[in-house]
């Protein structure tokens, strides 16, 4: 069933408390309320949040109301409950869910009521203390405490974030109290889904991308932990990185998402490569971390804090500072692999390559060597030689399951450049043959950038630096960025039917259940052009962009380009509507 809107919500708490809040502990109370008069409010993934309190207990509560439906949500907070409660840990808050504890026009929906916390979000604990960055110190220590109890009972919160993270300072002491959990992880919990994947400013790549089939473990906070552990470490040695990288306060800290794509071209990661071994250190295992393809391979903060940095495992005899051949017969092809994987490990894949190919040259049926140097290469976003390598090992292995999958992966790889190139040059023919010379120029250019061999798109730039007077210049390469596309979110539209955006948007979700995505993104379209920053339109482009994305690899495994290419251009276009 559909769930009321932040503002049915705030009409029900706000005006009618008494008869429309049931749950019998807060009888009496009244709703918070902001500078202009309005309930105080917080929204999240799936709930709003109002603080309630309750003067004849003296005590305030978190009133939790959900936006949309949640699957078991009463069974899952009972075990949660359950869990907890045996354990007594210092980190959470009390709580009970309440099934039918709010009318909302009419109708009862579920709460949960939290104990409400005086603390301060990781944020605002950082701006608060930039003239005292020697506390960000205490707070790193108390949470990497924090995670390694959490670990120890196999719990995870799902959703670390500077939101959800309270920070009680006293005279003496830094109190930590996790909130929200509705993505947490307990043991006694069986495969529950992981529907909620967090801010992409703390999350692994792999995660906010992955396929909605994910499931919640005890590994799920991994990465975010040391996304926050490593931002406080650093803000304790250098509190300028506040000012310099960080945009949006009390949402992120010194990481953005950009930072976790392109690890080795952020800024962050630069800067952080110029501070103390430590930093160096775990800012390498966070580089690290980015570049697994899945998160089930990272490691929990404790272990990472006890671990030596990836190059010291290595006797010093063996790991050369440069790619260097050591005497002859001083190592085995064994030697070889391990020192390349040594580099793999370090994200130094150049140097992967070269030692994996000594291996190779002492034994050259080292199957394994020539897969790991295929993984190097695609890493570089060599594809060729990549697909190369990786077959070289499927022949000499012809059962090597992780070789099998991962041709796959880059003959798809290969086909969707191959796609994305023709597109560019025929764009650049189309624009050339209707004298738009510099646009068919730029689109040209582009395809040259992925193939800088490419003859057609070679002749067609000489073609038209002719024309314009101006020597032919070859492109460098470039290697293609993926798109993450976020997951589809749900839509529940209660606007009336109009010209207004509100209308609009209406419509296109008319259009979009239908399976009508073409008419779909017209309207969503035309909401956007009253209003550019209308978030629900820009949602559903998003998710409208994510079905031609899965339509598109449809044709592409059917073997249909024709239809893919088509299919590869709404997804483009789509994407230059966003922005």
């Amino acid at each position: 069933m559909p769930y009321p809107t932040l503002r049915d919500y705030k009409i029900a708490v706000g005006s009618f408390f008494n008869a429309a809040v049931l749950d019998p502990n807060l009888k009496g109370g009244k709703v918070k309320l902001n500078n202009r008069g309005q309930p105080l409010s917080y929204a999240g993934g799936f709930a709003i949040v109002f603080p309630i309190e309750v003067p004849r207990i003296r005590k305030t509560f978190a009133l939790r109301c959900w936006k949309r439906e949640v699957r078991e949500v009463q069974e899952r907070y009972q075990k949660i409950k359950d869990f907890l409660e045996r354990l007594n840990l210092p980190y959470f808050v009390d709580f009970q869910y309440v099934p039918n504890g709010i009318r909302v026009n009419g109708v009862l929906y579920p709460i949960t009521r939290m104990e409400w916390v005086e603390g301060e979000t990781l944020c605002k604990f950082v701006e608060q203390n930039l003239g005292n960055p020697t506390i960000f110190r205490t707070v790193a220590d108390k949470f990497a405490t924090m995670v390694k109890d959490l670990h120890a009972n196999k719990i995870a919160h799902g959703d670390l974030q500077s939101g959800n993270i309270l920070l009680l300072q006293n005279r003496t002491d830094i109190e930590i109290k996790l909130i929200d959990y509705d993505s947490l992880y307990v043991p006694t919990l069986r495969n529950p889904p992981d529907l909620i994947r967090g801010l992409k400013e703390y999350q692994h790549p792999q995660r906010i991308g992955g396929p909605r089939e994910l499931k919640l473990d005890e590994k799920v906070d991994y990465f975010s932990e040391l996304v926050i552990y490593l931002s406080f470490r650093s803000l304790a040695e250098k509190p300028t990185l506040w000012r310099r990288f960080v945009q949006n306060v009390d949402k992120r800290l010194i990481f953005s998402e950009d930072d976790f794509k392109n690890p080795r071209g952020s800024t962050v990661f630069q800067e952080l490569d110029k501070m103390s071994s430590e930093v160096k250190r775990l800012a390498l295992t966070l580089k690290t971390f980015c570049e697994e393809r899945s998160i089930d391979n990272l490691k929990p903060l404790e272990d990472v804090l006890h671990s030596r940095s990836p190059l010291s495992s290595f006797p010093p005899k063996v790991l050369p500072k440069g790619p260097k051949v050591p005497p002859k017969g001083s190592l085995t092809a064994k030697d070889y692999y391990d020192q390349g994987m040594t580099y793999f490990r370090s994200g130094d894949f150049s140097h992967a390559v070269y030692q994996l190919k000594l291996a190779i040259k002492l034994k050259p049926d080292y199957a394994a060597a020539h897969y790991k140097r295929g993984l190097a290469y695609l890493k570089m976003q060599q594809l060729e030689p990549a697909k190369e390598a990786v077959e070289k090992a499927l022949e000499i292995s012809p059962r090597y399951i992780q070789a099998q999958k991962r041709l796959q992966e880059i003959e798809k790889q290969i086909r969707w450049i191959k796609i994305i190139l023709k597109d560019h040059y025929n764009t650049a023919k189309s624009l050339y043959n209707q004298k738009n010379f510099a646009e068919a120029k730029n689109e040209v250019e582009k395809a040259l950038k992925i193939d800088p061999n490419y003859k057609p798109a070679r002749d067609l730039l000489k073609d038209i630096d002719r024309r314009n007077g101006s020597p032919y210049r070859q492109p460098k390469s470039a290697s293609i960025r993926k798109t993450t596309v976020p997951p589809p979110q749900t839509f529940t539209p209660h606007v009336k039917r109009s010209n207004s955006k509100e209308g609009f948007y209406k419509k296109a979700i008319d259009f979009y259940n239908q399976g009508s995505f073409g008419k779909a993104k017209g309207m969503a379209e035309k909401a956007l052009n009253l209003d550019k920053n209308y978030q629900n339109a820009r949602n559903l482009l998003e998710t409208i962009q994510l079905a031609y994305k899965n339509l598109a690899e449809t044709y592409i495994k059917k073997g249909q380009d024709d239809k893919a290419l088509a299919a590869y251009k709404e997804v483009i276009k789509i994407g230059r509507r966003l922005g």
